[in-house]
């Protein structure tokens, strides 16, 4: 007799103690990184995480790479040609190899990782207005690899000629 009672009794609440463990909620921290930390801008214009783990995020002031310790920021230098080739960065996409395409309100800029140093290009159209035509919006890839700008118009880059060509 007890033991048909005990039964249900201990079914019950081994069922009830399932349910509290299931149901806790799981706690998330939120941090919030700003210039304080070491961000060499608070308007941030997009965020990539590369392959490797570092977060890249684009600002109105240079480009962050964030290890989750501390921030590198990369800036243009004048008369340096291997650095960000202008300091607002609108967009960023990571290559199939691994390389850092970043968008300015100057043309682009890609991130060589084996060098550490920037590559740079201007959208160039005869008769365009250059500072209009080098303010890119987006950076993108497709399934193939191939990158692709917006600015004033589209844009595919030509790895054989390492060269943008305008899309009609």
């Amino acid at each position: 007799m007890v033991n048909k009672i005990l039964k249900p009794v201990l079914f019950f609440l081994f069922s009830c103690c399932i349910n509290t463990i299931v149901a806790q909620k799981r706690a998330y921290n939120f941090e919030k990184l700003n210039t304080t930390h070491g961000l060499s801008s608070n308007r941030i214009t997009s965020i990539l995480q590369d392959r490797d783990g570092f977060y890249w995020i684009a600002t109105e002031d240079g480009l962050n790479r964030f290890d989750g310790t501390s921030f590198r920021v990369y800036r243009n230098i004048k008369n340096n040609y291997q650095t960000l080739i202008h300091n607002f960065c609108t967009s960023l996409q990571e290559a199939d190899n691994g390389d850092i395409w970043i968008g300015t309100y100057n043309g682009i800029s890609v991130f060589r990782k084996r060098s550490e140093k920037f590559e740079n290009y201007l959208l160039k159209i005869a008769g365009a207005d250059l500072s209009l035509l080098n303010r890119v919006t987006a950076v993108a890839k497709d399934k193939k690899g191939t990158i692709w700008v917006s600015s004033r118009g589209l844009w595919k880059y030509d790895s054989l000629y390492k060269k943008f060509q305008a899309v009609p």
